[in-house]
């Protein structure tokens, strides 16, 4: 694909922040930005939009550990209404521009780089260098990103980093515990192809 603009749009929680850093540190002669929520006029043959998607219960979990809330009704509910608006604006954007944008999966790229890397290589026909993927690796290592979002570098926020380092797994299991808005999350997910 030729583009100009490598435009990484995303609800939420679903590692956004990583992959801008990641295109930004391994794709050269691209300009690359970040969106959450925006309104998008993508220019075929200039912009490249990577839309990117987790499991909307784990995207809900990890917002409300980012924000330092409790698992309550009230909590889980706003993160819900937000998180359910971001999503359905980023599934618009793959149906709306299909010759611009393409999914990318949070659970395929975490803690898998070289997934990205092969990403990179089959959508926008670009092959990043083994040193730039080595490089990346060393400097956005989980303790380096830690340090990175106490100091607000990279877009990296404080708390940025979850108990669980980005693990699905437990973030799900706390929310199933719960048992609050059992049925809507279990929608949500179903309406993106994951299971809860």
């Amino acid at each position: 694909m030729i583009a100009s603009y490598i435009l990484v749009c995303s609800p939420m929680r679903t590692g956004s922040t990583l992959v801008y850093n990641f295109f930004n540190e391994c794709t050269s002669g691209y300009s690359v930005k970040k969106y959450e929520i925006s309104p998008m006029d993508f220019i075929e043959g200039t912009d490249f939009a990577p839309i990117l998607f987790r499991h909307p219960v784990a995207s809900i979990a990890s917002l409300l550990e980012f924000l330092n809330k409790d698992y309550t009704l009230d909590n889980i509910s706003s993160c819900y209404d937000r998180l359910k608006q971001e999503f359905h604006w980023a599934k618009q954007l793959l149906t709306k521009f299909p010759n611009c944008t393409k999914e990318l999966r949070y659970e395929n790229f975490y803690n898998n780089i070289e997934y990205l890397a092969d990403w990179t290589r089959i959508n926008l026909n670009y092959q990043v260098t083994d040193n730039d993927l080595t490089n990346f690796k060393l400097k956005f290592n989980i303790g380096n990103v830690k340090t990175m979002s106490e100091n607000n570098l990279n877009l990296f926020q404080p708390n940025h980093i979850s108990v669980n380092q980005g693990s699905n797994k437990e973030k799900l299991e706390k929310m199933y515990k719960t048992k609050l808005l059992y049925k809507e999350l279990s929608n949500l997910a179903n309406d993106y192809g994951y299971d809860f």
